[in-house]
């Protein structure tokens, strides 16, 4: 298997940061491997799903609770019965929401994403470190997040299809509808929602547990290939027989080493980057 050293390096720091760990037991049976050995073995190390997450019986978290916030594991709450708490570091960076709010200079930030999935301190901390004023609105009362909107002149909306479509129908009501020029919209990995036609800079982002995104596309490329997505660089895609697995490169508070997020996948090449295409996912 063919890994630039960059990405070995990468790998072999998330590997030190699981074997041993003090905090959490889910890679015990990682095997320790020096960097040199990485191309040769990695793909020997067992896979994992996301019902191996669901069924660990001890703590997750690859950190001392001091260091980690938890979010839900399920997008929706008639799953709550398979539901876990998911750690994630109180200083983790929303890596594309991040370069949106630096591309796009915006005044104020809007989320509107079902508070179930607990990601509202995830989108304050990226928007406070980037100096930008930020308001959290449930989806089910856009009328006030069309209020907020109007009031404070906000330029950026980060959430799913369904609320941006219904918000950008309330604010034409009010002729503001171009005043919005960052939708950044939140979909769960492995659906195809319709995605409205919008105004201004639109991404769609997938999150195979929410608050953890993998990859975006954009309206443009969708329609090109419903399959395809630009993959997250905090992550390693491994395509193994047509099987897409992932692999944390930064040491996460639940890292992910290898897992299985789908098969009939592959890799291409657009325009000199680097897109994953997955038609059939697991879930």
């Amino acid at each position: 298997m063919k890994i630039s050293d960059t990405v070995k390096e990468q790998l072999a720091s998330v590997l030190e940061h699981i074997n041993d760990n003090e905090y959490c037991n889910l890679y015990k049976y990682v095997p320790s491997i020096k960097k040199e050995e990485i191309g040769t073995v990695f793909n020997t190390i067992p896979a994992i799903t996301k019902e191996v997450l669901r069924s660990h019986s001890g703590n997750l978290s690859h950190y001392p609770e001091s260091k980690v916030r938890y979010l839900s594991s399920e997008f929706d709450p008639e799953y709550a019965n398979r539901l876990f708490l998911f750690p994630q570091l109180l200083d983790a960076p929303w890596m594309l929401l991040n370069e949106l709010l630096k591309k796009r200079d915006a005044v104020v930030a809007i989320l509107s994403i079902p508070l179930f999935w607990q990601v509202g301190p995830f989108f304050y901390n990226t928007c406070k470190k980037n100096g930008v004023p930020m308001s959290v609105i449930s989806p089910r009362n856009l009328p006030l997040a069309r209020q907020v909107i109007k009031e404070v002149e906000a330029q950026a909306v980060t959430g799913t299809p369904e609320a941006a479509d219904s918000l950008y129908g309330l604010l034409s009501e009010e002729n503001i509808g171009n005043q919005i020029h960052t939708w950044h919209l939140i979909v769960p990995f492995g659906e195809n929602p319709e995605i409205p036609i919008l105004p201004g800079n639109v991404l769609i982002e997938y999150h195979v547990f929410p608050g953890v995104p993998i990859g975006h596309t954009s309206p443009e490329l969708l329609r090109e290939n419903p399959y395809s997505f630009i993959p997250s660089p905090e992550y390693f895609f491994e395509i193994d027989n047509g099987t897409c697995f992932i692999t944390s490169l930064e040491s996460h508070a639940l890292p992910f080493i290898r897992l299985e997020i789908g098969r009939n996948a592959e890799k291409i090449t657009r325009e000199g980057k680097e897109i994953v295409s997955i038609k059939e996912y697991v879930s």
